[in-house]
């Protein structure tokens, strides 16, 4: 038997031991460690002459400089350990590590390095039959053919790769990627221009051998080529060159039809935020129109005309539309199609609200709903009542606006339609709080608690002033909620209403909860919860009293009274069988772990959630729970598992057309292809997000994807497509949103400069938005901006300027409690001094992250990188 000695004195024992400490390093991102445990046994593997080990060793060692950007120094790692694995002949072995110089050369941007390293990769994988390899480095061969424009090559390496998936059948996100890269390929104009010009030679021959229906079809592949382009003068060309070869066969109706598709594509493209395309759009439906009159088409005429009509109305001419339309109605009434004249009328309707003829529009509109209703057309039915709700509400007549649009909400609530359901709504919510209906209930309301307090009627008192305080919350007045339900309590207390005090405690403690006074919200949760208590061990109200205090518990931090409650709550609900209360338990216990960083325990509780939600059959609750478990493990940054169940999240979410929490899914998952440094996945999903924050037609969520797009653009050095989303963004937040969005914008924009080296325009966006977190007394954002400013200053060597704006930050970042920022920023600028060689001012501030680390209960990984920047500092004397 090997005993412990005989174990130390072996090298390669040792070799062993110590690589698979690197190796744990390595996994918690402790790369200093890592680094020293695997030299340690590249030099025990190298006594006992263990080459397979070397070879896995040096791998790894190139892996660690890869994460840390040292490109070269992993590309010199990957080289020895490839020379070992070819003298090994371990096949796995060289296939990795040929990949993984592809991968370092592709950073480095030696694209013909990459390209041969992948090549020969690409056909050992092939032999081995290892499809996901394959797919990998098909793709990595097209992006590098798409950068040198070789797009024969691309588009052959990018085939190869969707054919692979397809054969799998498994990654569709990795697909759609795939197909979306083709499409971009598809779309370039130089791959365009080879394709029509190796088109040329077969349609010149089948001109001359007069063979019309192949050269209409060889016609029409390249429209369709060029309209999945998106490039509509290209389409128009050769819809043209259809029509000449349909004007040789005199064939009218193929010729009008031609015309009336390519109007209806132009159009499309015109109402959708392209107005370039309306004129031509216009253009070739009075073609169409042209060729309809001779064929006396009515019902195509009536179309025609409504889609002229559709263009006058975008292009503002409104008068014009007006005709189109009166044209467009009268034909269909004389073809007797109710449907379309219904249409007619709330076209007509639009018309004249655009002009702000209210009457006339809502006489219109009411025509069309007369008929609607009579065809029992729910979905027309519906857009009339919402169409009616707008009129009156721009009238101010809130009574007649708000009965139209509860209407509609019935009407669009029974036909599922989710996305007018929630447009309808914000509507009714804006009447409910417009400060017309609430100026007039408070003053009702007032005059009732006037006469109530004259006859001395205390329940009638409560109950008016609770009425008021919904008045005030509506009204978005916390101070004047908080004191309406006080003024309620004292009556309460004062007739001794236990259940209604608890009622109002709860209430008040919510209040407080929202304007950020959590010990008084805590209180309040306390009273209302022993109120509770002593009236019933298992009153109802109970099990929600308990968590929303937990909640607030863990925002103080109070673990363990939090612990206490949660577990009260679960007997509660346990006995009761409260599976919604049950549900809640489990995610607080959760929440409660995950503050703990109790990883075990905080997957344990939100699994049993989820489990609770997949009995009850309810998706959008189970999503939440998803949600929670991709929050775990983003934090443990085990980016794998974060993805499962954030794809998880968004797959509900898109099945309940849930758009916003949709929106948040894609977010977190390009989030995770950063950390996963899966940057071609990243992209789709920031554009996804945008492209459903355009559907919500939230400016602020538009704005952040714009921002997200942008610095995604930036990275990847297209400087015109990132300004442009940066601009857009703050253009939209200076028409429709608050300074503190704005300053947000200047700020990204403000980075953007400063990363393409205009100084200039740098500190120009980031004292804009300076004036305005100043101006809000945002010290978050100021700091945010001071931190930028000193950085910016720091990089033009004017230190002291430099280090004014840091210590400004430091202050802001101490005075809103930012502890996670602050300790961030003392990092960033020790690695600034260290950069420049400045060793007092880069200890300076290693201490001063000492102090908050202790705050922070030493975290282990901010501990290491403390001491990686000091070991760091201490070389520089002795250069």
């Amino acid at each position: 038997m090997e005993t412990k000695e005989s174990q130390k004195n072996d090298p390669r024992g040792e070799g062993r031991k110590y690589e698979k400490m690197g190796l744990s390093c390595l996994q918690k991102n402790q790369l200093v460690e890592a680094e020293s445990h695997f030299m340690t046994a590249l030099d025990h593997m190298k006594q006992a002459g263990d080459e397979l080990g070397q070879a896995y060793v040096l791998g790894n060692l190139g892996n660690l400089n890869f994460q840390s950007k040292h490109f070269d120094k992993a590309e010199e790692f990957y080289s020895e350990s490839l020379t070992l694995m070819e003298k090994l002949n371990d096949r796995m072995g060289i296939e990795s590590t040929l990949g993984n110089l592809g991968h370092v050369n592709l950073y480095k941007g030696e694209l013909d390095k990459a390209e041969e390293q992948y090549a020969k990769v690409l056909k050992l994988v092939e032999e081995d039959k290892n499809v996901q390899a394959q797919v990998l480095y098909s793709e990595n061969l097209g992006n590098i053919a798409l950068q040198k424009k070789d797009f024969a090559a691309a588009e052959k390496y990018f085939e190869t790769a969707r054919s692979a998936l397809l054969s799998q059948k498994e990654d569709a996100d990795k697909l759609s990627f795939v197909e979306e890269q083709l499409k971009t390929l598809r779309a370039h104009p130089d791959y365009l221009a080879s394709k029509e010009e190796a088109a040329r030679p077969e349609i010149e021959r089948l001109k001359k051998e007069n063979r019309t229906q192949e050269l209409i079809q060889k016609y029409q592949d390249l429209e369709e080529m060029f309209y999945q382009a998106q490039r509509f003068d290209k389409v128009t060309e050769i819809t043209r060159k259809i029509v000449g070869v349909l004007e040789n066969l005199n064939d009218k109706q193929s010729i009008a039809i031609s015309y009336a598709n390519l109007g209806g594509t132009l159009m499309q493209e015109g109402v959708s935020g392209k107005p370039e395309y309306l004129d031509p759009a216009e253009e070739n439906f009075l073609k169409a129109l042209e060729y309809i009159e001779e064929k006396q088409d009515q019902k195509r005429k009536s179309y025609l005309l409504g889609n002229l009509g559709v263009i006058q109305l975008h292009k503002k001419n409104l008068d014009k539309a007006g005709e189109y339309y009166e044209q467009s109605l009268k034909l269909m009434i004389d073809l007797r199609d109710q449907l379309g004249e219904a249409r007619g009328y709330a076209n007509l309707g639009r018309v004249e609200s655009l002009k702000e003829n209210w009457d006339g529009a809502i006489g219109q509109f009411e025509k069309s709903l007369e008929i609607m209703e009579k065809l029992e057309n729910r979905p027309g039915m519906a857009q009339q009542y919402e169409a009616l709700g707008e009129i009156y509400l721009k009238k101010e007549n809130l009574d007649k606006a708000e009965d139209y649009l509860q209407r509609a909400q019935a009407m669009y609530e029974a036909l599922k339609d989710t996305q007018s359901l929630a447009i309808v709504q914000d509507r009714l919510v804006y009447i409910v709080s417009h400060p017309k209906m609430l100026e007039k209930r408070e003053a009702e309301i007032l005059n009732d608690l006037k006469d109530a307090e004259s006859k001395q009627d205390d329940n009638r008192r409560i109950a008016a002033i609770k009425e008021l305080s919904n008045v005030y919350f509506l009204a978005d007045d916390l101070d004047k909620v908080q004191k309406t339900l006080e003024d309620a309590l004292a009556i309460q207390e004062k007739i001794k209403d236990e259940g209604g005090s608890s009622t109002t405690l709860a209430n008040l403690a919510s209040v407080c909860e929202q304007k950020q006074e959590l010990e008084k919200a805590d209180s309040f949760y306390e009273q209302a919860i022993a109120i509770r208590e002593e009236q019933s061990k298992e009153h109802p109200g109970l099990p929600d009293l308990y968590s929303n205090r937990v909640h607030v518990l863990l925002q103080l931090n109070r673990l363990e009274k939090a612990e206490k409650v949660v577990n009260q709550s679960l007997k509660v609900n346990r006995k009761r069988n409260n599976m919604k209360g049950l549900i809640s338990d489990y995610r607080n216990l959760g929440n409660l772990s995950l503050q703990k960083t109790d990883w075990a325990a905080a997957e344990k509780s939100y699994l049993e959630a989820l489990e609770l939600n997949k009995q009850a059959g309810n998706k959008r609750e189970m999503a939440e729970d998803y949600r929670n478990q991709c929050n775990l493990y983003l934090q443990k940054e085990d980016w794998k598992q974060a993805e499962k169940y954030c794809k998880n999240a968004l797959e509900i979410a898109e099945s309940l057309k849930d758009i916003r929490n949709a929106c948040y899914d894609h977010r977190t998952l390009a989030t995770i292809y950063n950390g996963l440094n899966e940057r071609a996945k990243e992209e789709p999903h920031y554009k996804a997000a945008l492209e459903y924050s355009r559907r919500m037609n939230d400016p602020k969520e538009i704005c952040i994807d714009l921002r997200n797009v942008g610095n995604i653009n930036m990275e990847k050095g297209y400087t015109e497509k990132a300004e442009q989303s940066l601009m857009e963004a703050l253009d939209l937040s200076q028409k429709y949103l608050e300074k503190s969005e704005q300053a947000e914008n200047y700020r990204s924009l403000g980075n953007y400069f400063f990363r393409r080296g205009n100084h200039p325009e740098a500190e120009k966006h980031y004292l804009k938005a300076l004036e305005y977190t100043r101006e809000l007394d945002d010290k978050v954002g100021m700091a945010k901006d001071c931190t930028f400013m000193g950085n910016l200053k720091f990089r033009g060597q004017n230190y002291e300027e430099g280090d004014a704006y840091f210590v400004q930050a430091s202050d802001l970042f101490k005075q809103a409690k930012h502890i996670p920022n602050l300790v961030q920023l003392y990092m960033t600028v020790a690695r600034l001094n260290l950069a420049e060689s400045r060793k007092d001012e880069c200890e300076k501030y290693l201490k001063n992250a000492e102090e908050v680390a202790k705050e922070l209960g030493n975290p282990e990984k901010l501990m290491a990188s403390i001491e990686h920047l000091r070991k760091m500092t201490e070389r520089i004397d002795k250069k």
